[in-house]
């Protein structure tokens, strides 16, 4: 996925919200972490 844009679902207050993460920071870890679940 290369989107440049990603959006988290977290849970705060209790209530779901979306948080826009710019990928190019995250998008190794993200790479990375795919890799070791193997998805």
């Amino acid at each position: 996925m290369s989107t440049g844009f990603r959006y988290f679902e977290e849970q705060e207050g209790g209530k779901r919200v979306r948080n826009l993460a710019v990928t190019h920071f995250s998008s190794q870890s993200l790479a990375a972490d795919k890799k070791q679940r193997g998805c």
